[in-house]
């Protein structure tokens, strides 16, 4: 919040005496330097002179609620825009509240009558403008002429976006600024992309083309022009442009993917012409990009009989040479084809044969004529043989085997963090979920700084109903999702400052199919069933009454026997409470001058809702199903379940056109 901005707060401090003004200012500059603690004494400051001063309570207010006094904060801020409800930086400083309490659909609220009361704040219009993209209300996030377009972009209504964007170039980019040009740069290739997302693959092209030496980013030019050229038909330029992209980055699977459809050379079904061209176009590639493991991996998909055999033998040697734990992941795609996994099978039990009998992957290994040692193989080449095989029967169900390899692969090298992993998964899959949990933390243990280990602990923990122990690992790296989304808030801005419009519109889309993925769905549909469960049992209170007695009485009597009944349970508690709630503080505390801190540190926290009573709330439960069930509603409205669901929150909620709605919507989804 930028208060010097703020023609209202001009005001409001030519109301103050000259000394309380500039101590005023001051605590602006406390609260952009985060100094909450000397903000909030400067307030005081001016508070004992001026006690009803809404500006100086907001802002005291503001600093409350950085230093975690939340109720304190709440109560302050009510006095300021009572007395001061035309004060839009007392509406402003409410709405900041709010959001940093995540409460951001009343923060929303208090933004608008901000706004409403100072339309010359730009600060409050950007506060706005940010607060409404984070929460996805791609409508009201149309406060600045890129922010307008992107706006109009994610809601497909592209006609508008480019007349937005036309707009912008008219008033801003008619003449190059200082230190701008990356910023233009990206403009420029964001409108290509509009263009395009509109279905105007020419004028996308030649707008690209038009603007091509003033984009700096030219590999994100010649990105954006490979599947433009495709879409016109420029079949030769397509295929030179997507020929680019492979130089530049051979290793690029969605590169090689361009290529091929530039030479309709992809989808499933091939004749044998075209196969046997995309087999040329891969030695020729191979030819210029030998190290490449992508362009000898996608070929694979394609060849079968003695090709494939002769192509997964070349692919399969340098890895195991290498050590490369991934091979199994790369190339278990191919055992659709059993015909393939038999070959793989064959192959990579004849290598193991091998390197137990001569240490190489060839069998006639033997000193040479001339005297000079045959090319042995590293002796790791037969543990990653072991490890592959482990898997390789793993994954065909032929367990006793996948135990032999993987004991002697741990035998031969038992430092080795992916060979407990694959250990436990074969346990898993036997059904022994303690020895797969027990083994997964061995590989855990191997690695403490392995988040990806961890996290695979975890989840066999949880597999084998160890919720506290998964709870604990998951602790050690995990930061809760919800605080990953609400620390982007500032990254909005900054989009739409630097003008990385097309990296930002990607983020956002991933972070929406996050909750179109199936696990994603599944979990929440389960959720919203047990929400849904829970809303429909009796009341803690109704049960308390008929568990009593109670209902006998009238309804005077019944009231009066409950109140005695809980203040005799608050009474208890608060005993309880009062003795746990500190701690003796130790002598030697004192003397180090340090005994505020270690009374501080023996103080607990007081569980204000031991039995979770108010978890069992109706609204809380309504409230809490609804972050569930929105996601299954936006992202995946094709599904019946989101529909049928939607229907019974929302008879319970007593919203019933809106129940009506998802009854219709799960009707034609069935017809």
């Amino acid at each position: 919040m930028t208060a010097t901005a703020s023609t209202a707060t001009a005001r409001k401090r030519a109301d103050l005496p000259s000394k309380e003004a500039s101590i005023l200012k001051a605590v602006m500059k406390f609260y952009e330097n985060k100094q909450y603690k000397k903000g909030m004494k400067s307030c005081d400051q001016i508070l004992r002179k001026c006690p009803e001063h809404g500006e100086t309570l907001s802002m005291k207010a503001l600093f409350l609620s950085y230093l975690e006094r939340k109720d304190e904060a709440h109560e302050l801020i009510k006095k300021a825009v009572r007395l001061e409800i035309t004060n839009a930086v007392c509406w402003h400083v409410y709405g900041l509240i709010h959001r940093a309490e995540k409460n951001y659909e009343e923060a929303v609220k208090c933004y608008a009558q901000a706004m409403r009361l100072d339309k010359e704040n730009v600060q409050m219009f950007r506060d706005n403008a940010m607060l409404q993209i984070h929460i996805r209300n791609y409508e009201a996030f149309v406060a600045y002429w890129i922010s307008l377009a992107v706006s109009y972009h994610v809601v497909r209504n592209y006609d508008a976006a480019l007349e937005v964007l036309q707009h912008y170039f008219d008033m801003f980019m008619t003449y190059v600024e200082p230190n701008v040009e990356y910023e233009n740069s990206e403009f420029y290739l964001y409108r290509t992309q509009v263009l395009s997302d509109a279905g105007r693959h020419q004028d996308a092209l030649d707008y690209l083309t038009k603007y091509e030496k003033k984009i700096l980013d030219k590999k994100g030019m010649k990105e954006a022009r490979a599947p433009l050229l495709s879409e016109v038909g420029d079949e030769k330029a397509a295929e030179a442009a997507c020929m680019v992209l492979v130089k530049l980055n051979p290793d690029s699977y969605d590169y090689i993917k361009q290529l091929l459809k530039a030479k309709h050379l992809d989808g499933d079904a091939l004749d044998e012409e075209k196969t046997s061209r995309i087999f040329e176009l891969f030695e020729d590639l191979a030819d210029q990009f030998g190290r490449s493991n992508a362009i000898r991996r996608v070929p694979l998909n394609y060849a079968t009989g003695e090709r494939f055999a002769r192509r997964i033998d070349s692919y399969m040697r340098p890895m195991f040479r290498k050590g490369v734990p991934s091979l199994f992941v790369s190339i278990n795609a191919l055992y659709g084809d059993s015909s393939r996994m038999e070959a793989v099978e064959s192959l990579v039990t004849g290598y193991e044969s091998l390197l137990r009998a001569n240490s190489s992957f060839e069998a006639n290994a033997s000193e040479s004529t001339d005297g000079d040692l045959p090319d042995l193989e590293p002796p790791s080449a037969l543990l990653w043989v072991l490890y592959y095989l482990a898997q390789h029967f793993d994954y065909r169900k032929d367990y006793a085997r996948a135990f032999k390899y993987i004991e002697e692969a741990i035998k031969h090298t038992p430092t080795i963090v992916e060979l407990y992993m694959t250990k436990a998964k074969i346990f898993k899959h036997v059904g022994d979920l303690q020895s797969a949990m027990e083994t997964m933390d061995l590989a855990r243990k191997l690695d403490f700084q392995d988040r990806f280990i961890n996290s695979k602990c975890a989840k066999y923990m949880l597999r084998n109903d160890c919720v506290e122990d998964a709870e604990k690992t998951a602790a050690l790296f995990c930061k809760n999702f919800f605080d990953y989304f609400d620390d982007q808030f500032d990254f909005h801005n900054y989009n739409m400052r630097k003008m990385t419009v097309r990296a930002y519109l990607d983020l956002l889309r991933m972070e929406d199919r996050l909750k179109s993925h199936p696990f994603y769905f599944n979990a929440a549909v389960a959720a919203v069933r047990l929400y849904v469960q829970l809303l429909d049992k009796p009341s803690v209170e109704e049960r308390e009454r008929t568990a009593g007695g109670l209902n006998d009485l009238s309804e005077s009597e019944r009231r009066k026997a409950m109140r005695k009944a809980r203040k005799a349970e608050l009474a208890s508690a608060g005993a309880a409470n009062g003795n746990a709630v500190t701690a003796p503080v130790p002598a030697s505390a004192s003397a180090s001058g340090h005994g505020s801190n270690a009374l501080n540190n023996a103080k607990k926290k007081v569980d204000e809702d031991p039995d979770g009573l108010k978890l069992l709330d109706p609204a809380v439960l309504v409230s809490d199903c609804m972050k569930f069930l929105r996601p299954l509603l936006e992202l995946s409205p094709g599904r019946i379940e989101s529909q049928v669901l939607g229907a019974h929150v929302y008879i319970r909620k007593k919203n019933y056109l809106l129940a009506l709605k998802c009854l219709k919507n799960a009707y034609r989804i069935d017809s």
